[in-house]
């Protein structure tokens, strides 16, 4: 088995996240198949908006993005419930094999959940455009779990 790549130690911030990004480039094509999957089914009636959750890389070369819409719809299982959300989806489940990143080497310097967040936001919100979804029909907001990240969120479609 092949040994996981890891990102060299002496980059400055600025080139680990952009080292970051590019990496994230090379699953750009089966992101915006998943993104344009989900728009193509329309909401639920009752649905009102959505929200995108991004969750931070912290070294292990993994990425998760959730969505989840919010509403009156039904909501079909428990995890819905307990989310008060009707329906959820995941994207960026081929994303797993990101070179990993020392995170200790780096933690005098930068937060290293804080920059992928920064990154995969970057990333998600260029795949959303591309992908056709500022026409999606609901308000769709995209930002950091647990406010990882600079602390702001994206809007990714204003809805009707």
């Amino acid at each position: 088995m092949p040994q996981r790549r890891t990102f060299p130690n002496g980059l400055t911030p600025a080139e680990l996240a952009a080292a970051y990004r590019g990496e994230l480039e090379r699953f750009t094509a089966g992101l915006i198949l998943e993104i344009r999957a989900v728009l193509a089914a329309p909401p639920n009636p009752g649905e009102t908006h959505a929200s995108v959750e991004v969750f931070p890389d912290e070294g292990t070369g993994r990425v998760a993005i959730g969505m989840y819409l919010h509403g009156l719809a039904p909501q079909l299982d428990d995890l819905t419930a307990s989310l008060g959300t009707s329906r959820n989806f995941s994207f960026g489940g081929s994303v797993r094999d990101m070179p990993r990143i020392d995170v200790f080497r780096y933690e005098q310097e930068v937060s290293i959940p804080d920059m992928t967040v920064d990154q995969i936001k970057a990333w998600f919100a260029d795949c959303w455009r591309k992908a056709g979804g500022e026409r999606f029909p609901l308000r769709v907001e995209l930002f950091g779990s647990q406010d990882y990240g600079d602390g702001r969120s994206i809007v990714l479609s204003e809805g009707r």
